[in-house]
C-alpha cells in the first residue's frame, strides 16, 4: 500500500545563505591570521640573516687575525692581509672599522644566501665603527650588524648585533 502525502517532499541540493555566511567569515578570519603569521615570519627571516651575518663576521674577524698573527704583524698599528683574494687593512691584526678593512674581509660574504639588501654604512661622527644595514626594512639601523674597533681602547673589535626592528 502506498502512502501519499498532501505536501510535495523536494531534496533541495545547496546550503542556506546563514551557512554560506559563517563560512565566508570564518575563511575571513582564518586569511587574517595567516596574513599575519607570514608577516612575522619575513620579519624573523631578516633577523636570523642579520645573526647570520654577524656569525660569518666573527669568522672573518678571527680569519684576518689569524693570518696577521702568521705574517707577523699583528702588533704593528697598520698593515694589510690578503683574505680570500682581498687586501684587508689591519691595526694590531684586526680589521679597521672600514670598507677597506671589515668590508673586503667580509666582501665574499655578503653575495651569500640571505643577504641581499645589505649594505656597509659608516656611522656619522665616528671613524672607528660601521653599521653592516638592511636596506629592505623602516630603521635599518635596527637591523644591523655594529663593528666597532676603537684602536686605543679596546684589544679587539665588537660586534653587536640589534635586530630590534627587522620588519
Amino acid at each position: 500500500m502506498r502512502r501519499t502525502y498532501g505536501v510535495s517532499m523536494k531534496f533541495k541540493a545547496g546550503f542556506t545563505l546563514p551557512e554560506l555566511i559563517v563560512v565566508l567569515v570564518l575563511l575571513g578570519i582564518l586569511s587574517a591570521y595567516v596574513v599575519m603569521r607570514f608577516n612575522g615570519l619575513d620579519s624573523g627571516a631578516r633577523a636570523v640573516a642579520v645573526k647570520a651575518l654577524a656569525g660569518r663576521m666573527r669568522v672573518a674577524v678571527d680569519a684576518v687575525y689569524n693570518l696577521s698573527a702568521a705574517g707577523g704583524i699583528e702588533n704593528d698599528s697598520a698593515g694589510t692581509v690578503n683574505l680570500r683574494g682581498n687586501t684587508v687593512r689591519v691595526a694590531y691584526g684586526y680589521p679597521i672599522a672600514a670598507s677597506e678593512g671589515v668590508g673586503a674581509a667580509m666582501a665574499g660574504d655578503l653575495d651569500g644566501i640571505g643577504t641581499d639588501g645589505i649594505r656597509l654604512e659608516t656611522v656619522i661622527g665616528t671613524s672607528d665603527t660601521v653599521l653592516f644595514v638592511r636596506e629592505d626594512v623602516r630603521e635599518p639601523e635596527h637591523c644591523a650588524v655594529r663593528y666597532s674597533y676603537i684602536i686605543d681602547r679596546h684589544p679587539q673589535p665588537s660586534i653587536e648585533v640589534d635586530v630590534s626592528n627587522c620588519q
